[in-house]
Order: structure tokens, then C-alpha cells, then sequence
């Protein structure tokens, strides 16, 4: 047995984590992967690509004009607007898992860039990537 480094409880020796804390239990032992980093990553290219869609969306849907009585421009500009904020939001959340650091604005950043269509679908693809990263790291946020 040895003792765990972060809790102090008694660990059988073959052990590299504690099963009580979920810390490493020698010194030296890696304790964090770079999966929040690379879902972090996903995140804000995901809202980049939903950001820079909405905003031309917005522009666009503002020189539409209305088409069969119904005003085009102006549905367009609000998706668009939409989209900008779902983009801004998975950014957010892309910014909170590089730094490892409230785990919950970064899964709602990352459901916000899942649901955020983008060029190609890619922002969705890219936000979905980054939620699986993000929610199996929750153990490595502050």
C-alpha cells in the first residue's frame, strides 16, 4: 500500500490514481492529456466557421428585400444574427476548455457550437467533436 499525494488515503501500490480522488498517486505521473486542449481547439474553429456564416448571413438577409409578401431580409438577418451568437458562444466555451477552467460554460459552449449549422455542417461536426473531448476531460478542470 501507499499513501495518495492528494488526499492522503491508502492505496494499493499498483495503482497510479487514486480510486478515491481520481489524482495521481506518484510523483511525476502525468495527471492531464491534452484532450481539453484539442477540444478546445474543435470548439473555436467550430465557432469561428458559425461566427463569420451568421454575420454573412445577417449582412445578406439585410440587402434581401421581401419576396411573395413576406420580408426574406429580415428572417435572414435574424438567423444570421442567431448563428453569430451560437458562434460566439461556442468560442466562449472553446476559450474555457484550452484553459481547463469551468468545465460547465464549456459544454454549454460546445452544445451551442453542436447546434450551430455553419458552412457544411462543419461548425456541428466541429462542436460535437468538442463536446465528446470536453465532457470525457471533466476530471482535468478546475
Amino acid at each position: 500500500m501507499k499513501t495518495c499525494l492528494s488526499c492522503g488515503q491508502q492505496v494499493p501500490i499498483q495503482y497510479n490514481v487514486c480510486p478515491y480522488c481520481q489524482k495521481p498517486t506518484a510523483p511525476g505521473t502525468k495527471g492531464k492529456s491534452s484532450t481539453p486542449l484539442v477540444g478546445g481547439i474543435f470548439l473555436l474553429l467550430g465557432g469561428i466557421l458559425a461566427a463569420g456564416n451568421g454575420i454573412y448571413i445577417a449582412i445578406l438577409g439585410g440587402t434581401l428585400g421581401s419576396m411573395y409578401g413576406v420580408n426574406i431580409g429580415g428572417i435572414m438577418a435574424v438567423c444570421g444574427a442567431v448563428e453569430a451568437i451560437f458562434g460566439i458562444l461556442a468560442l466562449l466555451g472553446g476559450i474555457f476548455a484550452i484553459q481547463r477552467k469551468y468545465w460547465g460554460i464549456a459544454i454549454v459552449g460546445s452544445i451551442f457550437g453542436l447546434i450551430s449549422i455553419g458552412p457544411l455542417f462543419l461548425s456541428s461536426i466541429f462542436g460535437l467533436i468538442g463536446l465528446i473531448l470536453v465532457a470525457t476531460s471533466k476530471d482535468e478542470f478546475n
